[in-house]
């Protein structure tokens, strides 16, 4: 039962990172109310310059967020893998205890009934012993059960690694790309002051030079 409670602490510990992953996913969109507002107003420096500040922070919080996807995403794996694991053993104590019961059965039917009722001196006795024949029978079909069931849920768990090894993949490459785009923002930022010396009259005259170049 040792997997159990480390199943049931990995499941707490991901609903935990989940709601962390909603926080971060809320201030991603509030990062993204303020860009559009800082676009709707007029084109200054200032605003410029916070902007690309506040696209900087946008593009952190969703690497803070690829992150906690990751992570959440391992502990899934791990909380997967112990149950494959649980699902395995219990496996093993069925298919031992079905093989034990098969043995009993067959001995019980190399024995004729004439056999069984002269080795009893009473008859109630021979009732009783074809009485569990008949409940070591029942037992194989309720062993096979629960068998073929522990069997469908450990293919769904396996289809499940495989899908969310897949998203990991797919999560560690977007990681990849958010920094990169991170990067650039922030060299946007920084070559934009350079060009403009920090002053809004020098940003004028880009924007103005910009706009000439696309009438052109």
């Amino acid at each position: 039962m040792a997997n159990a409670a480390t199943v049931d602490e990995l499941k707490k510990t991901i609903t935990d990172r989940e709601n962390q992953i909603k926080e971060i996913e809320r201030e991603i969109a509030e990062y993204q109310r303020q860009i559009e507002a800082k676009s709707s107003e007029a084109n200054t420096l200032k605003n410029q310059i916070v902007k690309l500040e506040t696209m900087v922070k946008q593009l952190n919080a969703e690497i803070r967020l690829t992150q906690g996807k990751i992570h959440s995403t391992e502990l899934n794996l791990e909380r997967i893998g112990l149950e494959i694991g649980e699902k395995n053993e219990k496996i093993g104590e069925r298919k031992d205890s079905l093989s034990e019961i098969i043995r009993a059965v067959y001995v019980a039917d190399n024995e004729s009934l004439l056999d069984i009722l002269l080795t009893h001196g009473e008859i109630s006795e021979f009732f009783g012993d074809l009485k569990n024949i008949q409940d070591l029978e029942k037992s194989i079909s309720d062993d096979l059960g629960i068998l073929k069931g522990l069997k469908y849920e450990l293919e769904e768990r396996e289809e499940e690694e495989s899908s969310v090894k897949s998203q990991l993949q797919n999560l560690a490459s977007e990681l990849a790309d958010r920094k990169n785009i991170e990067e650039q923002s922030k060299k946007n930022k920084d070559k934009l002051l350079t060009q403009t010396k920090n002053k809004e009259a020098e940003y004028q005259k880009l924007v103005r030079e910009r706009e000439r170049q696309r009438a052109l």
